[in-house]
């Protein structure tokens, strides 16, 4: 929602800054998706319905309304937001002392603001073992990818750097070849998910702190995995010149290969046949695509008659839709979700043009 133009990753892949002394700089990212949850926890969504109890898209709980809504105060023999109350009886003043209240994020329509959230993406490392020492070296070795929250499995690897055993490298990787690399990708989709939670759950946390945690949702796989569609492969070249425009140096998508769907997981491998004639400095990262399933919010601010006979007969969208909820108004999922395509995001391997 705040995204500023020239601000994508792809973007900076493209960049390039020139030195006085023929120097070249770029940068040379690791990818990896997160969210905003403040709990230290894999991922912020534990089901595909809402996430964790502070996350801005997921359900209340009494802290996060005192934090990021404000702080309840009495009216009478309630105990209740003095704001909402106002909000929902416009025909009915409501009296309360201004100075008792206790706005938080409030001032900025908090309410309006998760209106547009989607649920935390994930990191994903490729380490050599569960060590935070390991996964730490992983992450500075760029040996990472990013889900839009699914569990999906990624590789993505260059399969000829030029050696004399022709050693595989992984994503994040920068290698320095004159002949045409090649790649392959693979890629499984996350489990598809039971209802509920493990009854080892309730066993190890107690029925209130797993009610607390997800709401009685817990990640909760089955042996069945989502299909991966598609593999999408994006190619960036970055400028060769100062002030170079950039929109013919991103290609996405460079190459869609589609999936057998009978199969569990998806594989595939490919050259570029025109890296050694362009004899330029280039970056790859590919995209796994699950197939579709119900995502929270992906459609954001919408119509909420616009199929009904009322819309139809005024010609338009007449009651606007955000997906939202507080301590009175439990999320409606099937307002709030919508089908689309989970995905992962490889690192990319950046691949330097030598002619020697």
């Amino acid at each position: 929602m705040n995204y500023v133009p020239g601000g994508s990753a792809q973007y900076g892949l493209a960049l390039t800054k020139f030195d006085e002394d023929g120097t070249k700089h770029r940068f040379r990212y690791g990818f990896i998706g997160s969210s905003d949850n403040h709990q230290a926890a894999a991922g912020s969504g534990y089901k595909e319905i809402f996430a964790t109890s502070v996350d801005g898209s997921g359900p209340t709980s009494e802290f996060k309304d005192k934090v990021l809504h404000m702080e309840r105060v009495y009216l009478g023999d309630e105990y209740e937001s003095p704001i909402w109350k106002a909000y929902s009886a416009d025909d009915i003043p409501v009296a309360f002392d201004i100075n008792e209240l206790r706005l938080g994020f409030n001032v900025i329509e908090w309410a309006r603001q998760r209106g547009f959230y989607t649920t935390g993406g994930m990191a994903a490392v490729h380490s050599e073992g569960r060590s935070k020492e390991q996964i730490w070296e992983a992450l500075k070795r760029h040996e990472t990818y990013a889900t839009s929250g699914p569990r999906i499995l990624l590789w993505f690897n260059l399969v000829n750097d030029g050696s004399s055993k022709d050693v595989t490298k992984p994503m994040g990787s920068t290698v320095t070849l004159k002949h045409d690399p090649t790649f392959e990708v693979k890629a499984m989709g996350s489990f598809k998910q039971k209802p509920g939670c493990p009854e080892d759950a309730y066993r190890a946390l107690g029925e209130e702190r797993v009610h607390q945690l997800c709401y009685d949702e817990c990640y909760y796989p089955s042996d069945e995995r989502n299909k991966i569609t598609r593999i999408e492969v994006v190619r960036v070249l970055p400028q060769v010149y100062e002030d170079q425009p950039v929109d013919e140096r991103i290609q996405d998508a460079w190459k869609t290969h589609y999936c057998d769907t009978t199969q569990t997981g998806c594989s595939y491998t490919f050259t570029d046949n025109e890296y050694s004639d362009l004899k330029t400095d280039v970056s790859y990262y590919v995209r796994a695509i699950e197939e579709p399933s119900l995502q929270i919010n992906v459609k954001g601010a919408h119509c909420a008659d616009h199929d009904s006979a009322e819309g139809h007969a005024h010609g338009g969208c007449q009651k606007f839709k955000l997906c939202t909820q507080d301590w009175k108004n439990p999320r409606d999922f099937d307002m709030c979700a919508s089908m689309d395509e989970p995905r992962a995001w490889s690192s990319p391997i950046y691949v330097d043009y030598s002619s020697y």
